[in-house]
């Protein structure tokens, strides 16, 4: 699977990446932090320079040399699947 290690800036939950390799809208990424954590989110817009992701929890910890993972699934395609990784409760994302 591919890795991006390529965080340019982080705005709040947006992180923004050099884009190297296709990854596609809507995609769910995994963010794997220096000391293993992980945190999800997904791809909010990429074009041939830039992929801009929001995470669903807070981007603390979250530095340049942080591994980004596609998981090559969309959100809509892993809910229908029933393995989404986020829970919704009464319009509220919670991650599981």
């Amino acid at each position: 699977m591919k890795e991006y290690k390529t965080i340019t800036k982080i705005a709040g939950p947006l992180v923004f990446l050099e884009k190297t390799e296709p990854i596609g809208y809507g995609e769910l990424v995994n963010l794997v932090l220096a000391d293993g954590t992980m945190k999800r989110g997904q791809v909010l817009d990429t074009s041939d320079e830039m992929v801009v992701v929001q995470i669903f929890e807070t981007t603390a910890g979250i530095v340049s040399g942080s591994r980004v993972k596609p998981s090559r699934c969309r959100w809509d395609e892993r809910c229908s699947a029933g393995s989404c990784p986020v829970e919704v409760n009464q319009s509220t994302a919670v991650p599981r």
